[in-house]
């Protein structure tokens, strides 16, 4: 009987690695369609977890207060503010003293009286200027750790003070003088002159003692490149005072120049 084969006759199959047909890749695209959607899956996100529903029955927590400043930002800013407050006190007196001697210059009551300056306001602006240069140098001596220079420069500005002190009392009592000189205080400008003269003597007798305060604690070492709050207020201040002491100057220049251009030669 003969035999029947369903496939290929015996001896006529030869393995793949002999076929004439290209390599099949059907392979490589499985596993890259897999890692496609492996990392498909990866790049989706979360869905957002719901928040728990609230509990209107639980206590209120209290709200947070603003956190207060250091102590040495809320001493600069005080000083800053009080600065800032006799800025406008003085420099209004200032412009107000002018605006009056040129009204009164001009005007049917005019200034009979001759004005002239103490000798005395050089020196002193001076004292009050080398007060601030060594109080600037004493806070960046600080800065920088060199305590015996900040002791140096203090006791020198207190020692300036004193005598910027001493030289504009004897300031003021010429304008006195040449007050009481006068026919009628209405005819001069030493009064009103005199006024402002004292107004600035009187904030530097506040700073001399915050600049005292100062050189006692510069003397103790208290000072240094982390802690110099005390040092740097006192210089602003007295920063401050020499501004002011110079626009003051200005104003009483521009006054005697005006009194004396309509006042009678005497």
């Amino acid at each position: 009987m003969a035999r029947c084969y369903s496939g290929r006759q015996k001896g006529t199959h030869r393995p793949d690695f002999f076929s004439d047909r290209p390599p099949d890749a059907s392979i490589d695209q499985r596993q890259a369609k897999r890692t496609t959607e492996i990392t498909t899956l990866d790049t989706i996100p979360n869905p957002p977890i719901p928040n728990p529903p609230a509990d209107f029955n639980a206590p209120k927590q209290p709200a947070s207060k603003p956190q207060a400043l250091p102590a040495d930002a809320r001493a600069a800013q005080g000083m800053w503010l009080m600065i800032g407050s006799l800025a406008i006190f003085f420099f209004s007196s200032i412009l107000l003293y002018v605006i009056y001697i040129a009204m009164r210059v001009g005007s049917d009551r005019a200034i009979t009286q001759r004005m002239v300056l103490p000798w005395s306001f050089i020196p002193s602006t001076l004292l009050l200027i080398g007060v601030s240069v060594c109080l600037e140098w004493a806070y960046r001596a600080a800065k920088k750790d060199r305590l015996a220079t900040v002791k140096q420069m203090t006791i020198g500005a207190c020692a300036m003070g004193v005598a910027f002190l001493f030289i504009q009392s004897d300031g003021m009592k010429r304008l006195l003088d040449g007050l009481a000189d006068a026919p009628t205080r209405n005819e001069s400008a030493y009064g009103y002159t005199f006024i402002l003269v004292f107004l600035h003597a009187a904030h530097v007798v506040g700073g001399a003692i915050g600049l005292w305060w100062t050189a006692r604690n510069a003397l103790a070492n208290r000072y240094d490149h982390e802690r110099n709050i005390g040092l740097k207020v006192c210089t602003l201040y007295w920063h401050f005072l020499d501004v002011v002491w110079v626009l003051l100057l200005v104003s009483f220049w521009i006054a005697l120049v005006l009194v004396n251009a309509k006042a009678p030669i005497q």
